[in-house]
C-alpha cells in the first residue's frame, strides 16, 4: 500500500539521466545557450496510481497532516525538510507541479531524442544489477 498526501495530483518527473544529459549539452555550448531560460518537465506525469501500478502496490491518498508529523517523528529529516517535502505534496496535490502549465518544454529539443520515462528509469535504479 502506498499512502501519501497526492490526492489525484500528478508529478511530470524527469528522469536524472536525462538532466544531467541536458546540463552536459549546454555546458559543451555555453554560447549558443547564454542568456537562455529552460523549462524542463517530464511528458508523462506520474501519480499514486501510477507510482502503485508499476510497484504491485495499491494507493491510498492520506492526509498532509498526518504525513507531517511521520516525516517529523522519524527523526531522520532536517529541519529544512519537513516544510520543503509538505510543500513537495501540496503542490503535487494541487495540480501545481504537472507540467500542464508548461508551454514551451525544451527537454526533448535539448536532448534531441525522446526523453526517458521517468518512472522507468527510477525503477530500473532499484533493481540490482546482475
Amino acid at each position: 500500500m502506498i499512502t501519501a498526501p497526492l490526492g489525484e495530483g500528478r508529478l511530470a518527473a524527469v528522469a536524472r539521466a536525462d538532466l544531467a544529459a541536458v546540463a552536459a549539452a549546454v555546458a559543451a555550448a555555453p554560447a549558443a545557450h547564454a542568456g537562455k531560460v529552460y523549462e524542463l518537465v517530464g511528458e508523462h506525469p506520474l501519480g499514486g496510481a501510477d507510482l502503485a501500478a508499476a510497484t504491485g502496490a495499491s494507493y491510498r491518498p492520506g492526509a498532509l497532516a498526518a504525513t507531517r508529523e511521520a516525516i517529523t517523528a522519524a527523526g531522520e529529516a532536517l529541519p529544512y525538510q519537513v516544510p520543503m517535502l509538505v510543500g513537495t505534496y501540496s503542490a503535487i496535490a494541487g495540480g501545481f507541479l504537472d507540467g500542464s502549465g508548461v508551454t514551451d518544454n525544451a527537454l526533448r529539443t535539448l536532448l534531441g531524442r525522446e526523453p526517458l520515462a521517468a518512472l522507468d528509469a527510477y525503477l530500473a535504479a532499484l533493481r540490482p544489477e546482475g
